[in-house]
């Protein structure tokens, strides 16, 4: 345990030479440890922490393409993408 934890604070340091860094890392360490303990899943938050800067970004990139449309008809893409890959040649208009 205690050789991980020495490689986490290394790790964390080491990305940007700053302490703040590794402050971080140990505060969401303990957080963490304190939802682990109390019966909450953990890996769904760290999911939603990895995966929400990532899924925000592209779906501001699809916003602004389809000049804020939901279902950017002007493109002859207003059905789903489930309903178009039902009918035989649906993908073909991806």
């Amino acid at each position: 345990m205690p050789v991980i934890l020495l490689f986490c604070i290394v790790g964390a340091f080491a990305i940007n030479n700053t302490p703040f860094d590794v402050g971080v890392m140990l505060v969401a360490g303990v957080a963490g440890y304190v939802l682990e303990e109390n019966g909450f899943p953990v890996a769904p938050a760290i999911l939603g922490v990895v995966l929400g800067g990532m899924l925000e970004e592209n779906f501001i990139t699809s916003m602004i393409k389809s000049e804020g449309n939901l279902l950017d008809s002007s493109s002859g893409r207003s059905q789903p993408l489930s309903a178009r890959s039902r009918s035989p040649h649906g993908f073909c208009h991806l």
